[in-house]
């Protein structure tokens, strides 16, 4: 009796006895259609699952290319926007510039007419004041004479030369006392030409006594030797005479020549007679009957300009 006790006690001890697994009784089908039929609606659904994952996971990826894609396009609109800033203020400070530039541009060319108009005057005035001076210094001159081609003789009496060529070629009697001073003019040459002798009378009414009868040395002329006998010009008159008879070759004269030291000239052969006073004054006379279409605006710097043909 008690060892049967002790037996049920220990076994109360080992804990209560594991549960039995449930039996899965096994699905019958009926037929072989049945079954097809429930396998291709298991296979359809595992499709429509798998075919939601996958749509899923497109959509994911998709989602995160778009996202870093949009980053990188919003990235790269700003360094454009920030871009076109940048250049939008460079744009606007060279047009500030260019119109600085066209401000200055302006006040430098009102500048040049300034200077221009000044210079002009400048000019105008300069002219008018070397022709003073140079009518200054030929009013020195007014009694002078320069003999060309006159021999110089062994005993170097030039008084003595001019007062027989003046009595015997142009007929007018002189003293020596009517004359101030002679002189030769440069250095002798040995067997060359004659010096020029420059003469100095004393009044200028003898000078012009004989300045209104040298045209008879043409007549009188001696075949072994021309003499001529001239007004003493300044060094600007004689250029301006030189000129104007270079223009007389050319024939774009008819005829030029010095009287009481004045520089006439005469374009045609019946125009009038006028006095030039310097190489502008020249020109005007040169083309002043050029048609208006050829005609140009010309200024004579030196005294080589009235040589061009």
């Amino acid at each position: 009796m008690s060892t049967g006790k002790s037996r049920r006690k220990g076994k109360n001890k080992a804990g209560p006895e594991p549960e039995a697994e449930p039996s899965v009784s096994p699905v019958s089908y009926d037929s072989d259609a049945e079954f097809e039929e429930m396998q291709q609606t298991v296979e359809k659904s595992l499709s429509h699952d798998y075919l939601t994952w996958l749509r899923h996971v497109i959509r994911v990826q998709a989602e995160d290319v778009l996202k870093a894609h949009k980053e990188k396009s919003d990235s790269v609109i700003s360094q454009l926007r920030k871009d076109i800033q940048t250049i939008e203020g460079k744009v606007v400070d060279m047009s500030n510039k260019m119109d600085d530039l066209q401000q200055n541009d302006m006040k430098q060319k009102r500048k040049i007419e300034q200077l221009q108009q000044e210079n002009a005057k400048i000019r105008s005035r300069l002219r008018e004041s070397q022709i003073k001076a140079d009518a200054a210094e030929q009013h020195c001159y007014q009694k002078n004479l320069q003999v060309v081609g006159l021999p110089e003789s062994k005993d170097h009496d030039d008084m003595k030369q001019f007062t027989k060529l003046t009595k015997e070629k142009l007929g007018v009697k002189i003293k020596a006392s009517d004359i101030k001073q002679i002189t030769r003019l440069g250095k002798r040459k040995d067997g060359g030409t004659p010096r020029n002798v420059l003469i100095s009378f004393c009044d200028k009414a003898t000078k012009e006594k004989i300045c209104v009868n040298k045209k008879k040395l043409a007549l009188n002329k001696d075949p072994k030797r021309n003499i001529y006998l001239n007004d003493h010009l300044t060094k600007h008159r004689q250029h301006l005479l030189y000129a104007a008879r270079q223009l007389v070759k050319s024939k774009r004269l008819f005829a030029a020549w010095c009287q009481n030291g004045n520089v006439l000239v005469r374009k045609t052969e019946s125009g009038k007679i006028t006095q030039v006073s310097d190489h502008n004054d020249l020109m005007k006379i040169k083309d002043e009957d050029m048609d208006a279409k050829k005609s140009r605006s010309y200024h004579c710097k030196t005294e080589d300009d009235l040589l061009v043909i």
